[in-house]
């Protein structure tokens, strides 16, 4: 102990002689550990971290696999049940605990204070019991729940139980209105859980849908909205499972047969996998992948800059060494010196990676872009998301990493000493003579280069690859949208089902809402439509074509397209630019010749070579009053509503006043800032129905920033942490040039006193330096090139191996070593060799 604590003053006393070296130190462990624990605590949160109930691994998803559909491409498509499926596959199963079925909806709590849209599940009564969460007041749902005819019955979450009623404990037995159906609150189910969507407040019994929806909801063979979840039985293996879900198939298959007028030549099964993957979006983990690999490459370049930094010091003090040894000192005792020297860097940096990983960590969660939700990843995601922080894991992980990089540098002091020769070090005063060789020669010196090259080339990486991913969001950034999306406010409407009923009423109420919010001051224009653009794969509704001028189109071959329903002045309020024939007008009435408008992608592609308009074509639209017969009567410029990163598909345009439905989009073109309308438009919404919340409220602007945000949250990450990777180069290139150049101060004064001008010392030190950050470019280069395949599924019209971005990466990585390196050069330039004599 005596022996440790010695080494513990020598070393503190040693570091604050060396007070740039430490800093760099400190720094460079800081740079490196911070960033690395950042991204891991995203990882562990959103991949890594079990989910929070009893026993996650036994908790499945079994679903139905489409292989070979038209729209399949060639992969499996995983489909939900319905309603009587889902009952056949629960009651002959034999691996499950329990199985339950649950679907996502939103609802109008009215009744008491304002009303508000919640987000809601039904869910089968055993849903609570499968995931193992207990309620916290009150109880969750029993098998009588869920019987047909039984009274309504309700499980709040805890945030809508204290926002909305003060968690006041006689919430209990409490009826609430939702969508004006009375039901009964008879649990609180305990935060932080929020269903398997991730944002739900309120559960009710999947019976429910016959009030919330339309009777035959329950009934109805083929349609497909029930997601499902199920608990393992104790000892099920992977292989009984799969052995299980091709037995069950069978079962529903011979059930229920699928119709032939259905058929489209795919083949239907069913398959199971764990719910942990279900929940991941694979463009994620991808982008966390490859997050976590460019923070590897910034550690791998902070361990390099101490390596190299430690051993230019062992080479300084190679004659306090040399005394060392020359006076007993044993190989062991000197590495347990430099060790010490080391952990002790190695905690500072700790702290400070610590102190930059929270604070990383705090503007990740607080940038979590909310348009995930509307790009395909669920709100379970951002709810992991937002709960990444640095726990027991992060810091265990941070500590280890600290803890090894500290090790690593350490043990190079201790691999020099091993060189030293005590009676030339002392003799030489430990200057190393040096060459032409430059930054090669003393001990290790050709190590220390390779060390540096190995950094630039791992900064030319990882600045390549946000590179890349920079110019991809520049490309979707760039995308002609095919509509204007300034001084647009949008938000959605979803009366209760019987509230606009008969004829005309939907429609009437459309009217007069449009007509009174025309009347708002800074309202230019109105409109209503059932889809926003760039709201991603699932956010618009899609049908298939039945025939074109009468000619029927196979099932098999059957062209997918969208479908909107919209009033006249949607295509005005929006943007969208027409390109021939006309737009909706009062001609396309209720009861008048059914009409439609189509994109230009729609009218290529079912009328290749020929002009649209006047042609008829037919469409099937999911129960809109049946399929549709239509004239086509115009045709719009092309519009991106689903990915910005894919070309626009094929959208049809119907008037809603031929098919009008209760919920829709409300579209306001503003004079001025969209937002500054906003009260003004809950007050006319009020007027006409007090009991109409106005929800997702947002510009189209923010719609697209939403739009953008995945390619735009790993893009900039990605730029952050390659600047981290740049700074830590860079200051490789100047801590071990600058301390080459401070051990070679006799070499220097010697090269002077024999007549060598300050500027060739100048330039000598340059070429020096930047040979070694031209070989860790091209290595950089050609490992750029060989793992460029790698970020292909994340770019969007950039090649991986783009040349433009490598030569731009590499000019900017040599201009910043050349700028590393000046300073050292200036300092050699500028010894005076009279006075370095007299010293010597």
């Amino acid at each position: 102990m005596i022996g440790i604590a010695h080494d513990l003053r020598y070393a503190l006393r040693s570091l604050r002689k060396s007070p740039g070296y430490t800093v760099l130190c400190v720094a460079a462990l800081a740079l490196g550990i911070g960033a690395n624990g950042a991204i891991f605590a995203l990882v562990e949160a959103m991949m890594l971290r079990p989910l929070p109930f009893p026993a996650p691994e036994r908790l499945v998803v079994p679903y139905i696999e489409v292989v070979g559909g038209p729209e399949s491409l060639g992969n499996p498509e995983r489909m939900p049940w319905s309603y009587p499926k889902l009952e056949v596959l629960a009651r002959e199963q034999k691996v499950f605990e329990g199985i339950a079925g649950f679907v996502a909806d939103s609802a109008n709590l009215t009744g008491r204070g304002e009303p508000e849209r919640l987000q809601l599940e039904m869910v089968s009564p055993g849903y609570f019991d499968v995931l193992g969460v207990r309620a916290l007041r009150g109880r969750a749902f029993v098998a009588a729940d869920g019987k047909a005819g039984a009274p309504v019955v309700a499980v709040i979450g805890e945030g809508l139980w204290k926002r909305r009623f003060g968690a006041d404990s006689s919430v209990l037995g409490r009826t609430l209105q939702i969508n004006k159906i009375p039901v009964t609150v008879v649990g609180v189910a305990p935060a932080p859980f929020a269903g398997l969507g991730g944002d739900t407040e309120l559960w009710v019994p999947v019976t429910a849908l016959a009030l919330l929806w339309y009777p035959e909801a329950l009934t109805e063979v083929g349609n497909h909205y029930l997601e499902a979840v199920a608990r393992l039985r104790p000892g099920i293996t992977p292989e009984r499972l799969a052995a299980e879900m091709d037995r069950l198939e069978g079962v529903v298959a011979e059930a229920y047969p699928q119709p032939d007028e259905v058929a489209d030549g795919s083949v239907w099964g069913a398959a199971a996998i764990p719910l942990a993957e279900a929940r991941r979006d694979p463009f994620v983990r991808r982008a966390l992948v490859v997050l976590l690999a460019a923070v590897g490459a910034v550690l791998l370049i902070a361990c390099a800059n101490l390596a190299s930094l430690a051993m230019v010091r062992a080479a300084r003090r190679r004659r306090e060494m040399a005394i060392r040894v020359a006076i007993g000192a044993s190989g062991a005792r000197l590495l347990r010196q430099s060790l010490v020297e080391s952990l002790l860097l190695g905690l500072a940096g700790l702290g400070g990676g610590l102190l930059a990983a929270a604070l990383l960590v705090r503007a990740l969660t607080a940038m979590r872009p909310e348009a995930f939700g509307s790009w395909g990843v669920s709100s379970a995601e951002l709810a992991d998301l937002a709960s990444a922080g640095l726990g027991a894991p992060v810091v265990l992980f941070c500590a280890l990493v600290g803890l090894a990089t500290a090790l690593l540098f350490g043990v190079a002091p201790a691999l020099a000493a091993r060189t030293l020769g005590p009676a030339s070090d002392l003799r030489f005063g430990g200057g190393a003579l040096a060459g032409r060789r430059g930054f090669a020669a003393g001990p290790l010196g050709g190590a220390r280069s390779l060390l540096v090259a190995a950094q630039v080339a791992l900064a030319l990486v990882t600045l390549t690859g946000a590179g890349l991913l920079l110019r991809s969001l520049w490309a979707l950034q760039s995308v002609d949208l095919g509509f204007r999306p300034e001084r647009v406010v949008t938000f959605r409407i979803s009366p209760t089902q019987g509230d606009y009923t008969g004829d005309g009423a939907t429609l009437a109420f459309h009217r007069a809402l449009v007509d009174r919010l025309r009347g708002i001051p800074g309202v230019e224009s109105a409109a209503l439509g059932s889809c926003l653009p760039a709201s991603g794969a699932m956010g618009c509704n899609s049908t298939v074509v039945l025939s074109v001028d009468g000619r029927e189109v196979p099932r098999t071959s059957a062209p997918s397209i969208g479908w909107h329903l919209v009033s006249p002045d949607y295509f005005r309020t929006v943007g969208l630019r027409l390109h021939s024939g006309r737009l909706f007008d009062e001609r396309d009435r209720e009861g008048a010749r059914r009409t439609v408008v189509l994109t230009e992608t729609a009218a290529r592609r079912l009328f290749p070579g020929r002009d649209a308009v006047g042609h008829r074509m037919q469409i099937g639209t999911m129960g809109l009053r049946g399929d549709v017969h239509a004239e086509v009567i115009g045709v719009v410029a092309d519009a991106r509503y689903r990915q910005l990163d894919a070309e626009p598909v094929p959208e049809a345009f119907l008037p809603e006043a031929q098919g009008s439905r209760p919920g829709t989009t409300v579209f306001l073109r503003t004079a001025g800032d969209p937002l500054a309308v906003v009260p003004a438009v809950r007050g006319a919404v009020r007027a006409i129905d007090p009991n109409l919340p106005i929800y997702r409220v947002r510009t189209l602007e923010e719609q697209l920033g939403f739009a953008l945000s995945k390619a735009r949250f790993g893009s900039l990450l990605l730029a952050a942490f390659a600047l981290v990777a740049l700074v830590l180069a860079a200051l490789g290139v100047y801590g071990v040039l600058a301390q080459s150049v401070s051990a070679r101060r006799r070499e220097i004064g010697l090269r002077m006193a024999l007549g060598a001008a300050a500027g060739e010392v100048e330039r000598l030190v340059l070429r020096q330096g930047m040979a070694v950050a031209v070989a860790g470019a091209l290595a950089g280069v050609a490992l750029s090139l060989a793992l460029a395949g790698a970020l292909r599924s994340l770019l969007y019209d950039v090649a991986p191996r783009d040349p433009g971005t490598l030569v731009a990466v590499g000019a900017l990585l040599l201009g910043v070593a050349l700028l590393a390196c000046l300073g050292p050069a200036r300092r050699a330039a500028r010894v005076d060799p009279a006075l370095l004599l007299r010293q010597e």
